[in-house]
C-alpha cells in the first residue's frame, strides 16, 4: 500500500519516480525507486539510507556545525539528532526546510529547537531526488569568531554552502545518475523465448554528467549572490562594532529586531493551514474563544458553521491522495467565494472546515449556507477525463440561541458539531441548524 502512489506517479510519467522516505525496520529506512517500461510493466529499485547516514556523521565543522538531509516531504534521511532520523522526523517547521521542498536554493537564518539557538545555514536541493541539503552553523559561533577573525567567519560561511554543493553533486551524479543509467540499461527480451531482465552494462553518458555539473553551476551562482549579500551585511556590522562599544547596543537592538520579525513569521505560518491557504486548528481554537466572548458581552449574534466533506474516503482511495487535495484545495477556493469579507473560514481536520459569521442570525446564516451548499454540488471536479461532484453536510449554531442555552466556547462548537452530524446521518448534502433539532 505504500508504494501504490509511487507507481500511479511513474504510469503517467517517462521518468523515474522516487517514493517518500519509508520505514522498513525499527532503525530501517528506505527509499524506492520506480519506473514505468512498458506493458504494465515496472522496474522497482530499493536504496537504504545508512550509507547516506555514515556519509553525514563524517562531515562536520567547528563545535556544532553540521549537515541535515531531508527528503522531498521535509522528513529527515540524516541528521545529528539520532531520535529525528529514528522517527522520521518532520523538519518542514523549519524555513529552509520549507524553501527546500520549494525546490529554492540559498542561505537562512533562524532558530532551530536542535541546537536551541539561531543557525545560519547554506541550503540547495538535489536534482532528480528532490532531497534536500542542509549545512547549519550556530550564530553564535560565527558572532565569536568574527570579533577576533573577521576572515574566519566569512571562511565559515563559504565553507557551509560549499559542503552542501558538494554534497548536492555526489548525491545528484553518483547516486541519481547511476540509478538511471541501470534502469534505462534494463531491456526484455520480447520477440525471444526468455523473457527475464538482462543487465547491461553501467554506464553514464557525458551529457548525463553535464546536464547535472550545469545545474550545480546555476545552483553554486545563486548562492554565491545571496552569499555576497550575506557577507557585505556581515562586515557592515562587524566594522562598525570595531568603531565604538556602544554600537555593540545598536547592533543587539537590530538582532532583536531581526529576531522579532522571524517569530512574526514563524508564528503566521503556524496559523495557516500549508494546503488549503486557510486558517488552520489552532487559530480557530483562539478566534472562537476571543469571538464567542465578544458576542456574549455585546450580546450581537454570532453563527458557527460546520462543513464536513459527503464520502470524501471514497476520492482518495479511487483517485489517490493528490487528487484528493486538489479537491481540498478547490473546496476551501468555494469557501472564500462565497463568503463575506467578515467572515473567517478555516481547515480545522482532514475534510473538516468551519466558518465565523460575525453579526449573522440564524435565517441570514441558513440563507448563506445554503448557497454555498449549492455552490459545492454543482461544481465540477476534474480528474483526467472524468468530472466528478463532491458534496457536503453543513451544520450550524448561532448566540443568542432561540430555544436553548449555550454556556461556552466549547458547548458552541459542540452545538455546531452535532447539528452538521445530523446532516451526515439524514441524507447528507444537507443545511441543518442546531435550533431546528432543539426546538
Amino acid at each position: 500500500m505504500t508504494l501504490q502512489k509511487t507507481i500511479a506517479e511513474a504510469k503517467s510519467t517517462e521518468k523515474m519516480v522516487y517514493s517518500d522516505l519509508i520505514r522498513t525496520g525499527d532503525d530501517e529506512t528506505t527509499f524506492f525507486i520506480v519506473k514505468y517500461l512498458n506493458d504494465n510493466k515496472l522496474a522497482v529499485a530499493a536504496l537504504s539510507t545508512n550509507y547516506i547516514k555514515e556519509a553525514q556523521k563524517q562531515i562536520s565543522f567547528g563545535r556544532r556545525g553540521h549537515v541535515a538531509i531531508v527528503d522531498r516531504t521535509g522528513r529527515a534521511i540524516a541528521h545529528p539528532v539520532a531520535g529525528w532520523v529514528k522517527n522520521m522526523k518532520d523538519m518542514s517547521f523549519l524555513p529552509p526546510v520549507q524553501k527546500m521542498k520549494q525546490g529554492k536554493t540559498g542561505v537562512s537564518r533562524f532558530y532551530t529547537p536542535a541546537m536551541n539557538g539561531d543557525v545560519i545555514a547554506g541550503y540547495t536541493v538535489v536534482s532528480g531526488t528532490g532531497w534536500g541539503v542542509m549545512v547549519p552553523q550556530p550564530f553564535e559561533e560565527l558572532e565569536e569568531h568574527a570579533r577576533s577573525y573577521q576572515n574566519t567567519a566569512l571562511v565559515i560561511i563559504i565553507i557551509g554552502i560549499t559542503v552542501a554543493g558538494l554534497i548536492s553533486w555526489f548525491f545528484s551524479v553518483l547516486l541519481v545518475g547511476p540509478i538511471h543509467s541501470v534502469v534505462e540499461a534494463i531491456k526484455f527480451d520480447e520477440d525471444g523465448e526468455n523473457k527475464f531482465i538482462k543487465p547491461a552494462e553501467i554506464t553514464t553518458s557525458y551529457n548525463f554528467i553535464s546536464k547535472e555539473a550545469h545545474e550545480l553551476i546555476n545552483s553554486f551562482n545563486n548562492m554565491g549572490s545571496r552569499l555576497n549579500a550575506t557577507t557585505e551585511k556581515l562586515y557592515s556590522k562587524i566594522d562598525f562594532a570595531n568603531k565604538e562599544v556602544n554600537a555593540q547596543n545598536i547592533k543587539l537592538k537590530n538582532q532583536a529586531s531581526d529576531l522579532k520579525a522571524i517569530n512574526e513569521e514563524l508564528e503566521r505560518l503556524s496559523t495557516t493551514d500549508n494546503l488549503t491557504g486557510l486558517f488552520n486548528r489552532r487559530l480557530f481554537d483562539e478566534t472562537l474563544d476571543a469571538e464567542f466572548s465578544f458576542s456574549v458581552r455585546h450580546k450581537e449574534f454570532l453563527s458557527l458553521v460546520m462543513l464536513d466533506i459527503d464520502e470524501f474516503k471514497s476520492v482518495n482511495d479511487k483517485y489517490g491522495h493528490a487528487y484528493g487535495d486538489k479537491v481540498l484545495i478547490d473546496i476551501a477556493d468555494i469557501l472564500k467565494e462565497n463568503i463575506r469579507t467578515s467572515d473567517v473560514a478555516f481547515r480545522i481536520g482532514g475534510e473538516e472546515f468551519t466558518i465565523l459569521c460575525r453579526k449573522t442570525d440564524s435565517e441570514m446564516s441558513k440563507r448563506m449556507v445554503e448557497n454555498l451548499r449549492k455552490s459545492l454540488e454543482q461544481h465540477e471536479f476534474r480528474f483526467a477525463d472524468e468530472v466528478i461532484t463532491v458534496t457536503g453536510s453543513f451544520g450550524i449554531i448561532t448566540v443568542p440561541g432561540e430555544g436553548f442555552i449555550v454556556d461556552n466556547a466549547e458547548s458552541f462548537f459542540r452545538g455546531a458539531d452535532k447539528a452538521m452530524y445530523f446532516s451526515k446521518h439524514h441524507g447528507k448534502n444537507r443545511v441543518t441548524h442546531y435550533s431546528d433539532i432543539t426546538g
